[in-house]
């Protein structure tokens, strides 16, 4: 027995209850899907990481499916995603609109009103890719590694900047957690773009930025210091680089996620073909090979896995918004 019908019949993957659907209905949806091409919508820009990502799954998934999948760049409504994930609520729960999430869509709405819900709204199916949160900072820094950062904060209370990709966002909520963790006082300055966020960086105007291993790559020939990741191990990509737990501070984990979910009604038969698949891709030595050329890592979490780990996230992280006294706009 596969190890994906094994967790099957252990009764992990099921989510819900089965919706009430005619025997025969079952049938004909499982035997006829897919009968055309799939859509994946990203809530954002085309050209990023994420974009990237969903780029590969979807070349991944038609192969398992045998129809064209297409990728459908939605961004906007900042933090929240919203744009992107209401077009996924709004389209028909037939299994050929999905979302390719990520973890801010998922921690905002729970921080702020949102016209969605989304334990609600939509259908957890396979989160397949992890990407740590990592802090670098500026070439010029008078620091080379946390415990000399944490330093020097201490020293210059309110004077160092620290860079997000927006108010409410999961880098936004890292650095606050690690200035709640070292008892440091650092600027919060969001960014639209985090693009404009690396020049500011280069050119000295920031100090420090929450981001992911891809987008800094590049940067890291123009001086800027990776300090540390906040996984939970090194990432296999970037060896070199501890983690935030090695260092002393072992809650100080931050591993954002991308994954697949589904408008809340989509047939059972159809969730757990599109689970059965992706899953089988995310443990693929092609597709880890794939991801680690973007810096992230498969990591696989499916239907209820996945529904309780969105769950337990936003909790943490409303915990963090509390203690860090955040007040969100939208």
């Amino acid at each position: 027995m596969s190890n994906f019908c094994s967790r099957l019949v252990a009764g992990i993957l099921v989510a819900q209850p089965i919706l009430f659907h005619a025997p025969g209905v079952l049938a004909q949806t499982a035997q006829t899907y897919p009968s055309g091409p799939v859509k994946l919508v990203t809530p954002t820009a085309s050209g990023g990481v994420t974009d990237l990502l969903a780029r590969v799954t979807a070349g991944e998934l038609s192969k398992r499916l045998g129809v064209a999948v297409s990728v459908e760049n939605r961004p906007g409504g900042s933090s929240s995603n919203k744009i992107g994930m209401a077009a996924v609520i709004a389209a028909p729960p037939d299994g050929y609109t999905l979302l390719f999430g990520t973890s801010d869509g998922f921690v905002y709405p729970t921080i702020t009103p949102s016209p969605y819900d989304t334990d609600r709204d939509l259908r957890p199916i396979i989160k397949h890719i992890r990407v740590e949160a990592i802090l670098a900072g500026q070439p010029n820094l008078k620091a080379a590694s946390i415990k000399e950062l944490v330093a020097l904060a201490k020293a210059n209370p309110g004077k160092l900047s620290i860079a997000s990709n927006g108010i409410g966002s999961s880098t936004h909520l890292s650095g606050e957690m690690f200035k709640l963790a070292t008892g440091t006082n650092m600027l919060h300055v969001p960014y639209k773009a985090s693009a404009q966020a690396f020049t500011d960086m280069i050119g000295g105007r920031l100090d420090l930025v929450v981001t992911g291993f891809a987008p800094i790559a590049p940067h890291v020939k123009s001086g800027v210091k990776v300090l540390a990741s906040f996984g939970a191990k090194r990432n296999p990509a970037w060896v070199d680089v501890p983690t935030m737990r090695e260092l002393g501070y072992p809650d100080l984990v931050v591993e954002t996620w991308q994954g697949i979910l589904a408008p809340a009604a989509t047939p059972e038969p159809i969730v757990l073909r599109l689970a059965r698949d992706l899953d089988a891709i995310a443990r693929s030595k092609n597709f880890e090979e794939q991801m680690l050329k973007f810096g992230s890592v498969p990591d696989v979490e499916v239907l209820a896995e996945f529904a309780k780990a969105i769950k337990d996230e936003r909790a943490r992280w409303a915990r963090v918004v509390k203690d860090a006294n955040i007040q969100l706009i939208e």
